[in-house]
């Protein structure tokens, strides 16, 4: 499987992982099965509430999963609609943090309640 991690920076595995969803410079998009890392550029970060696009990159990429520390209700619905399962990273840290926790099975699908309402309340 494919998770892809928004980050804050372009440094592979040590990049840390954004807080919003939508706005990430980056996605790292490491395969579960092979260990391989693919970073991918935002470029529609700098967008309108409810505009951004990289659900649709996401998916042409077959990620899996995403996990990341905030995400907006639509951006959440438009992912488990292309079947893309939606998780909280719930402590900052790194993609390798992300990366050991998924395989412990520490993650938890976020939920609606999670949702971030017009970017606020889940940087």
């Amino acid at each position: 499987m494919i998770i892809a991690v928004p980050t804050s920076e372009n440094k592979g595995l040590t990049s840390t992982v954004y807080g919003h969803f939508g706005s990430a410079p980056f996605y790292m998009l490491y395969n579960t099965d092979s260990g391989a890392l693919e970073i991918m550029d935002n470029t529609a970060k700098e967008h309108a509430h409810g505009q951004c696009t990289p659900a649709t990159e996401l998916s042409e990429k077959n990620v899996g999963a995403v996990v990341c520390g905030g995400m907006g209700f639509r951006a959440i619905n438009n992912l488990r609609g292309m079947g893309i399962k939606v998780y909280l990273a719930e402590t900052a840290g790194s993609v390798d943090d992300i990366i050991a926790q998924w395989k412990s099975d520490g993650l938890r699908e976020i939920s609606d309640q999670d949702a971030c309402g017009e970017h606020h309340g889940c940087h």
